[in-house]
């Protein structure tokens, strides 16, 4: 389901409400697999999207606990490979968000936490 999950998350970008508020124009985002620099070997990123200066990193985790505060660190941690200089890292999670990553969300406003329910409530075009 991880793969379905991620597929999932890539078309809730592209939903006419999320690109309206998206901090900036992201084009085409997909998977990125790469090798880094800093520890030679093979690392992979849920999907990636890029305009400029801008980036947009993502994490998908389709699983049956809460996502924590070191999936964002993690996803930080492989952002610091790309030049650009204004990241945003968006969390998609099955089943929703520890207190301590809301509470990180919360002190920047790039940091965007997404829920599945959030996106189910979407399914059918309406609210």
């Amino acid at each position: 389901m991880g793969s379905v999950f991620e597929e999932i998350c890539i078309q809730h970008l592209y939903r006419p409400d999320v690109i309206e508020n998206a901090p900036f124009f992201y084009g085409s985002v997909g998977r990125w697999w790469g090798t880094d620099p800093r520890i030679k070997s093979q690392v992979e990123i849920d999907i990636l999207g890029t305009c400029g200066e801008h980036m947009l990193l993502g994490e998908c985790k389709w699983r049956n606990e809460k996502t924590d505060v070191d999936v964002l660190e993690k996803l930080r941690y492989c952002g610091e490979m790309f030049h650009q200089r204004e990241k945003w890292y968006y969390l998609f999670s099955k089943s929703g968000f520890t207190g301590a990553i809301r509470e990180k969300a919360k002190e920047s406003d790039r940091i965007r936490l997404i829920g599945f329910a959030d996106m189910e409530k979407y399914k059918d075009g309406r609210n």
